[in-house]
């Protein structure tokens, strides 16, 4: 096992799901996938155009016909993929209706 498996606090389960993050504002959304994913956070790959800056926070939006979603927070980047933290949200995911049509 590798030394980083070890070090998890919780147990990921590997998967292959479409998901988005979006800004605290709405002002961006880029559609992103979902490698692995466990109680505490989850792997991404993030599908923007290359040297886009990514904020350190946003929300993870699990269905675009729902609300479901997870506040995350950065712990690494490796290219376009991520590691990240699921924390509280400091306030409800904003609206991203009008910003759909344009994301994807």
């Amino acid at each position: 096992m590798a030394e980083h498996e070890q070090r998890r606090e919780h147990i990921r389960r590997s998967l292959s799901y479409a998901a988005r993050i979006v800004a605290d504002d709405a002002s961006w959304i880029y559609p992103c996938e979902i490698f692995d994913v466990s109680t505490g956070g989850a792997k991404l790959a993030i599908y923007c155009p290359p040297q886009t800056p990514l904020a350190d926070q946003f929300f993870l939006q699990l269905s675009e016909i729902s609300r479901a979603n997870r506040y995350c927070e950065v712990a690494w980047r490796q290219g376009n993929e991520i590691g990240v933290r699921f924390i509280r949200a400091p306030h409800p995911v904003p609206d991203t209706s009008a910003l759909a049509a344009h994301s994807i």
